[in-house]
């Protein structure tokens, strides 16, 4: 089916690539022809029971609702009555496409009749590069071109299968759609693929911006975590210090007064030993030395 009018293509089934024959819509509401439909649907429809099944098996199998793809967006369609008749027609659609087709057939008509005039005036058939003076009227079916009859009779296509060149041409259009459609298609299933594939990109930067986030936020949870931790140990360094020196402080505030009365101690026990009589020096250095005992022990 040629696609070069819009409103042909809105009214063009995807399947078949026809205008469309008694076309049901699917809950996604696309719409497609009926035989279309059916021949989707019929490998899980005609499946065979394999032998040896039990009848309550096969009666399970059977009630099993019909399940097929939308071929348009991959959407599963379920159908509890397993017909395709199930599903609604979409008689509007239908009104259109009659209409299209009876509109298509007139405009044609009447296009064939005001050109057959002037197409057999100015129309010149391709006259043959070896037979100058004969028209490319036959087709070669072995090579597989248009040639002349008497490139056919006594020429290089001599004993070659011979055609008739309209029906070739009708061939050639007809394999020529099928290649558009298939074409089609694929560019269809590929523009789904690269708006897949976008969303997919869009999703994966998304979810990095996330973790991006998600990283900087626990980073900075860290370091306000390790600061504090850093100021309590300073707090109770300094504390420590603190108790420490004024300890230290203290300790030597009493060896200081300790050593002070040991020079006292050592400059009277010089004192002492100046003293040249014996008894005076006994005397006095017998209750020095008692009381140096009692402070030195």
């Amino acid at each position: 089916m040629d696609s070069e009018d819009p409103l042909q293509e809105e009214l063009t089934c995807p399947i078949c690539l026809e205008l469309f024959a008694e076309p049901r819509v699917l809950p996604c509401q696309h719409s497609f022809c009926t035989d279309c439909l059916q021949k989707i649907a019929a490998p899980k429809e005609n499946k065979p029971v394999r032998r040896g099944r039990s009848r309550k098996s096969q009666n399970k199998t059977a009630e099993k609702a019909l399940e097929f793809e939308c071929p348009t967006c991959k959407e599963t369609v379920s159908l509890k009555e397993r017909v395709i008749q199930s599903l609604p027609r979409n008689f509007h659609l239908q009104n259109i496409t009659d209409s299209f087709q009876k509109s298509r057939k007139s405009e044609g008509k009447r296009k064939r009749d005001s050109e057959s005039g002037s197409e057999k005036k100015k129309a010149r058939p391709l006259m043959c590069p070896v037979h100058q003076d004969q028209p490319l009227d036959v087709y070669c079916v072995s090579c597989q071109r248009p040639v002349c009859t008497p490139c056919m009779q006594e020429g290089d296509h001599k004993d070659h299968t011979t055609g008739d060149i309209h029906a070739a041409y009708d061939t050639a259009r007809h394999k020529v759609r099928e290649s558009l459609a298939l074409l089609e298609g694929r560019s269809k299933n590929m523009s789904w693929s690269l708006e897949k594939l976008k969303r997919s990109e869009e999703k994966i930067k998304q979810s990095a911006k996330s973790l991006e986030q998600s990283i900087k936020d626990q980073c900075s949870n860290l370091r306000k975590a390790v600061d504090r931790q850093e100021q309590a140990l300073i707090a109770q360094t300094k504390a420590a210090k603190t108790r420490y020196l004024q300890r230290q402080k203290e300790m030597l505030s009493v060896y200081k007064n300790k050593h002070e009365a040991l020079t006292k101690e050592l400059e009277l026990a010089k004192h002492h030993m100046e003293n040249k009589q014996p008894v005076n020096f006994l005397m006095v250095c017998m209750g020095w030395c008692n009381r140096l005992l009692c402070m030195y022990g």
